[in-house]
This record gives C-alpha cells, structure tokens and sequence, in this order.
C-alpha cells in the first residue's frame, strides 16, 4: 500500500510538472573533485525547462549547473547554496537576454526542500517586460510630443483635471500645479459653461467647440475644445482628453473682417445717399431752369 501510494503521489508530481508552463528544476549539492568546492547539479527537470535549455531532459539530468548556466553560475549558486543553509525561501530576476539558447528575462523562485536540495521554478517574463518597456517608451513619446506641441493637451476624470501639458502656460499663463485637481469648467466662461457642460463627448469620434478660457491675468481667450473619450465605451474610469487649441487670432480676423464688412456698407450707403442727393439737385436745376 505504502509502495503504491507513493506510485500515484509520483505519478501526480510528474503529471503536474509535465504540463506546467514554467521551468522547474531540482538542484541537488554535489562535490567538485578539483578543489572540493560545492556544486550544484540537476537531480530533475520538467519538460518546459528542458525546453528553455534546448536539450532533453536525460541529457540535463546529473548535469553540473555551471555547465548549463555559465554566465550566471557564481551568483545563482550563491543564493542557492545560502538557501539550503538558511532553509528560507527567495526570489530574485534574471535578464539572461539571448546567452547560449536562453532567450528573454525570468523571475526565479527557489524553494528548499533540505539542506541538499532545492526546487527551482523559472517564470518567463519576457513579454510583460517587453510591454512595459513599450508602455513607458509610448508614454515617454506621448509626454515628449505633448509637452512640446503648441497646443494643451490635458485629461480630465469626471470632470477634473488629471493632467495637463506645459503649454497650458504659454497659451494661457496658468502652470501645470495651477491647473490640476482643478474642476475643468473653473477656467471656462460663465456664458458657456452650460454648453461646455452638455457636450457628449464620445470614445469613436472627437468632438469640437468653441468657448471662452479664462487666463491667469483675468482676461478671456477663445479656444478650440477637441476631445475624445479614451476608452471603449463612455463609462467614468476613461478619461477625457482634450486639445485646447486658440483660436484668439481667428475670432479677431473674424472680428475684423465684420468690422470692415459694415465699414463697407456704410461708405456703400453714403455713396448712394450722395449720388441720390446729387440726381436730386440736378433735378431741381432742370425745374428751376
């Protein structure tokens, strides 16, 4: 019973093992014969590590670990051997990048299971590595583009200011403390806070408006709001993004060219008034004559 007990606990260890995406190793202490110094070597491993090594698993089996693993043998096997000793579990990560027929970056936890061995468990962490490395390189050309665009750039959450770009500055004199954890309609017209306020702005496409923003030196400018909900759907947790464009120097052109429009009907106007009183006064001459 005893025998066949320990038959089916093998025979779920190595089921287990067998199907497990990580590495698993189990190193064992072994004497070097040169200088009596320890070693370790390989009592076990799963299939997923004889893959990650490139061999099978007869041919890694009784292997020394420097053999293997050459460019990290002193330190690894140092924390090995210290957690034989201490018989206290650790962790550590190891960017082994493309050494021999390894390839990518692994988070390592050892387990021991007495004074002579230990369970290694490597843990692939090559892709999440990988995609942090792009958010924070996508992030880095998102702040660099921001920050130097001529535009202001700046998320809201419910209607507060998360963040802003520098330009908020230069266009409007405010500094990025100034502005955020602000309400965003703080630095919106009072006359076009309600419109402002009732825009329903999408995730598909941008939504664009125009209003007063108010500057840091009490005055008002005109903007262009341009924003888009960044997220897949309209809930609260996506933030608003918006590009606060100015359009001070186009509504003054307007402005101006308004002016100019009525200057224009008016000279029109007294150039016809003159002409009539003209063909009056001629008209006259002719009855008086």
């Amino acid at each position: 019973q005893a025998l066949l007990a320990l038959e089916a606990s093998e025979q779920r260890f190595r089921g287990t093992m067998e199907t497990l995406f990580d590495a698993v190793f189990i190193l064992e202490t072994a004497h070097d014969g040169t200088d009596g110094s320890t070693e370790l070597q390989f009592e076990y491993v799963n299939p997923a590590g004889a893959r990650l090594i490139g061999a099978t698993p007869d041919a890694i089996i009784g292997r020394r670990y420097h053999d293997l693993f050459p460019d990290s043998t002193t330190g690894a096997v140092r924390r090995y051997l210290e957690a034989m000793a201490t018989g206290q579990p650790l962790q550590f990560d190891v960017p082994w990048g493309e050494t021999g027929s390894l390839r990518g970056s692994f988070e390592i936890h050892a387990l021991p299971l007495d004074e002579r061995r230990l369970v290694v468990v490597a843990h692939d962490v090559t892709g999440r590595l990988q995609a942090q490395q792009e958010a924070r390189s996508s992030e880095r050309q998102f702040r660099m583009m921001a920050d130097h665009a001529g535009d202001v750039v700046i998320a809201l959450r419910q209607g507060v200011i998360e963040w802003a770009a520098p330009s908020v500055e230069r266009l409007m004199g405010w500094t990025v403390d100034e502005v955020v954890g602000r309400a965003s309609l703080d630095f919106v017209h009072p006359d076009d806070a309600p419109m402002v306020e009732a825009v329903g702005w999408h995730p598909a496409a941008a939504t664009k408006i125009r209003c007063r923003a108010a500057q840091r030196d009490g005055g008002w400018r005109w903007v262009d709001l341009v924003g888009r909900v960044a997220g897949p759907d309209g809930e609260p947790e996506h933030p608003l993004v918006l590009t606060v464009i100015d359009a001070q120097a186009e509504v003054d052109a307007r402005d101006a060219l308004q002016r100019a429009e009525e200057e224009r009907q008016r000279l029109q106007q007294h150039v016809e008034e003159s002409v009539r009183l003209e063909s009056l006064s001629q008209l006259a001459g002719g009855v008086a004559h």
